[in-house]
């Protein structure tokens, strides 16, 4: 009876184990195909309306990608404030960026960062509904552009208008994964789809 079952849970385990690798060969094999539009998923990719103006540019904690996007929204017009949000140690990195835009201080707001994408759009909105502001243009990455799209959404209950930009980086859909930036797109994935458990946040938010 024994050999029997242990005969019976070493058949189940190969068999697992043989599933599990043909399983993994598939996906090596066939992975131009599936993580293009894996990548796809993370970025909200309505287009922006042309000749946008916004009340103010926010620009989530970040680096120099984010917070030059940002300036260059700016100096094309479509808002005159810009507010970073960020620890006082990401507003060091962001201020001297703006500097190099030519964007002068007093059109410059600062909001400190909030450890994660939600309770910093509760801070965000609650800042931007005190100064009356109605419009906004969120500038993050592109592979994080969903996510913070649909928090705002969420949290918003359309007082302000919400428009996003998602800012490339330095490798595309069809390459993400040869870069230091692949496990930033799996780490995305999963909070994505956390938020929908913990928050209540659809990550099928688009117009």
């Amino acid at each position: 009876m024994r050999r029997a079952k242990a005969t019976w849970m070493l058949k189940l385990f190969l068999s697992a184990a043989v599933a599990a690798c043909a399983l993994g060969i598939t996906l090596i094999l066939t992975h131009t195909w599936w993580m293009p539009p894996f990548f796809d998923v993370l970025g909200y990719l309505a287009p922006l309306p042309q000749n946008l103006q916004v009340d103010v540019i926010v620009v989530l904690s970040a680096g120099e990608a984010r917070t030059a996007a940002g300036a260059r929204f700016y100096n094309a017009g479509v808002a005159n404030t810009i507010l970073l949000n960020g620890n006082d140690e990401i507003q060091g990195i962001m201020q001297p960026i703006l500097a190099r835009y030519g964007i002068p201080n007093e059109n410059i707001l600062e909001l400190q960062g909030d450890a994660n994408t939600y309770s910093e759009a509760q801070h965000v909105i609650q800042f931007l509904m005190e100064r009356q502001f109605r419009s906004a243009l969120i500038v993050t990455d592109i592979w994080h552009s969903r996510r913070a799209y649909c928090t705002y959404r969420a949290l918003n209950n359309d007082e302000i208008r919400f428009y996003v930009w998602g800012e490339p980086m330095a490798q595309t859909r069809d390459n993400w994964w040869t870069g230091p930036s692949m496990h930033l797109v799996f780490e995305e994935h999963i909070k994505t789809w956390a938020y929908g458990l913990v928050y209540q946040v659809t990550p099928f938010c688009n117009e």
